[in-house]
């Protein structure tokens, strides 16, 4: 049970020492950005200014502030993007 444990808190601080911070995911979004969205410029500042950061400490994730839905997760300093449609609803403008 000891060696489990052990074993466990190794994993989750490795998973911590990995977790990618909101900037990974701001340029994840920005290189995914469709191009009229990054022809406008300032495409960082106007997709940090959408998105609420959520630190799970083994993983993280980004969530839109208007519509609550997850749009990126990461683990791992991996980013993968989970609503494929909030990019272009960010670059169509926000009802």
């Amino acid at each position: 049970m000891k060696k489990i444990l052990l074993l466990l808190l190794i994993i989750a601080g490795i998973c911590y020492y990995y977790n990618p911070p909101i900037e990974d995911h701001i340029n994840f979004l920005s290189s995914q950005a469709p191009e009229k969205m990054s022809s406008e410029g300032n495409v960082a500042v106007k997709i940090q200014g959408n998105l609420d950061f959520i630190n799970l400490y083994v993983a993280s994730a980004t969530k839109d502030k208007q519509r609550l839905s997850i749009v990126t997760f990461g683990v791992f300093k991996k980013v993968i993007l989970i609503d494929k449609e909030w990019l272009e609803w960010v670059s169509k403008g926000r009802p």
